[in-house]
């Protein structure tokens, strides 16, 4: 009974924090985008996604600018600028900034430019260069099988959804097949099982630092979509506690993986694939296929020495 009570407290306590810490970092996130930056605007922006085309014609993608996000509207004319990728440097000038609506700024976005011009790009970091080389790898890959199919698979693999049709998408949802067109936490589980035999042949030491930069990367090839976020983080606990010679606890891991993001992006409770990714029946499959994959790399050479030992 005293523990039971004991027990009680801990979990009220560790509400209680996260709650408190959760509210803060809401806040100074919310304050961060009351005051959109004043036009016009002229200097180098970075790509923080990729390009989608806008009804009308034009591209709209989400930038960096002087530590502040912005939604950047690029006209017709500036047909380069769908061949660009996240971590993309650009030259622009904006004439407009139209301040952010209640939507984009769940999304840390404080507001709209309007491009005028586009001037030099420039190549983005090692890492997102990777990933870019990768995706467009993918795409490279799928022309042969069609437009409509090479987007398809484009959307399960990297979840990148610019070029399915709508007239496929609704095809899709009306046979219930609508989270098929998307990258889901169980792409996490089909990584580490590729990655398996190879992590396998290291030396020990090496398996959780490079499963957990594995997992890192992936993230960034899907863009951190909710999905595979919240499957990566739990997957990275999973490796954590194997590497302990422990196993996670699937509502355990659950919670504090949804506490953890929650505290570091309080907005993710308005990003709908987040809350569907969470309340979704699949993540306990999903937890066991990870747990067994990342408990098969990492401590099955523990247990070979144990025995050998003995």
């Amino acid at each position: 009974m005293v523990l039971r009570v004991a027990g009680l407290r801990w979990w009220v306590s560790a509400a209680l924090v996260v709650g408190v810490l959760t509210s803060m970092t809401a806040d100074a996130a919310w304050r961060a985008t009351e005051d959109p930056p004043q036009g016009p605007i002229e200097g180098v922006v970075r790509l923080v996604g990729d390009p989608t085309p806008m009804d009308g014609g034009g591209w709209r993608v989400e930038v960096r600018h002087e530590g502040r996000r912005l939604d950047a509207e690029f006209g017709g004319a500036h047909l380069e600028v769908g061949d660009l990728l996240a971590g993309t440097t650009i030259q622009v000038t904006a004439g407009s900034v139209r301040p952010a609506r209640r939507w984009q700024r769940f999304r840390h976005v404080a507001g709209t430019i309007e491009v005028d011009h586009v001037g030099a790009t420039g190549p983005a970091g090692r890492v997102y260069r990777a990933a870019n080389g990768l995706r467009r790898l993918l795409w490279k890959g799928s022309a042969p099988l069609g437009e409509r199919e090479a987007s398809l698979l484009a959307g399960l693999v990297l979840g990148d959804d610019r070029a399915q049709s709508a007239s496929t998408a609704d095809d899709f949802r009306a046979a219930g097949l609508g989270h098929l067109l998307a990258v889901s936490g169980q792409n996490v589980a089909f990584v580490l099982a590729a990655a398996a035999p190879g992590l396998g042949r290291l030396r020990y030491r090496w398996r959780l630092p490079l499963t957990l930069l594995l997992l890192g990367f992936f993230a960034i090839v899907t863009r951190f979509e909710p999905s595979v976020l919240r499957a990566t983080v739990m997957a990275g606990g999973s490796a954590l506690a194997a590497a302990r010679g422990r196993q996670a606890g699937g509502a355990r891991l659950l919670a504090a993986t949804v506490a953890g993001l929650v505290v570091l992006d309080p907005f993710l409770v308005h990003r709908a694939a987040f809350r569907l990714s969470v309340r979704s029946e699949e993540h306990t499959s999903e937890l066991q296929s990870l747990a067994y994959l990342v408990c098969r790399l990492l401590l099955e050479k523990k247990k070979r020495t144990r025995l050998i030992q003995h």
